[in-house]
């Protein structure tokens, strides 16, 4: 991130917590626009990842998408990715294959799909990146056969995915308590 961004965040951070009356004390972007995470955060993932808990929160939030965004007939055609990411997420927990990319396009090229699938993936891809609006279409059925297929597979099969290692919690406190320390000291705090 350019230092002049770096600026332009923080000064936007001392605006809300003027305005709001609260510190901020830590702050990090997430979503379509993360930008990555911390060296320490990446050294900690695969010693406390917990594929079985992460396998239920994305099959939740897949569940949870449907019900909010693509019950009619006509859908909101952007909420697709709302609910294809979590749903292939837990695709690749269940290949044992580690940490679960942040970045989509990683996700899609590592797993095994269906070609119907990534093609009709690669062309939402293809508009999102494109910046065609992406407003209320008919129902993509490619994509929810996917899901009627998948989810009720996947809920069945969820004890089969290894909890992870037990978190020393310890260890975690203190990285945590150093990000904070380390926060607060750049802001005069």
């Amino acid at each position: 991130m350019s230092p002049e961004k770096r600026a332009e965040i923080a000064a936007r951070l001392r605006e809300i917590e003027a305005q709001e009356g609260v510190r901020v004390l830590y702050a990090c972007e997430s979503g379509s626009r993360a930008w990555g995470f911390l060296n320490g955060i990446r050294a900690l993932m695969p010693v406390y990842y917990p594929p079985r808990s992460c396998l239920y929160h994305y099959l939740h939030m897949a569940r949870g998408n449907i019900r909010e965004y693509l019950k009619g007939e006509r859908v909101w055609v952007k909420k697709y990715l709302y609910v294809l990411r979590p749903l292939l997420a837990c695709l690749w927990i269940e290949a044992d294959r580690g940490v679960v990319p942040m970045e989509f396009t990683k996700l899609v090229r590592g797993l095994d799909l269906d070609s119907d699938l990534r093609t009709a993936i690669d062309r939402i891809l293809q508009d999102k990146l494109a910046g065609r609006e992406m407003d209320d279409g008919p129902r993509v059925s490619v994509f929810h056969d996917f899901f009627d297929r998948e989810i009720p597979r996947i809920e069945k099969t969820t004890d089969t995915v290894p909890p992870g290692p037990k978190a020393d919690l310890d260890r975690l406190d203190r990285f945590f308590r150093c990000c904070i320390g380390h926060n607060l000291e750049e802001r005069g705090g």
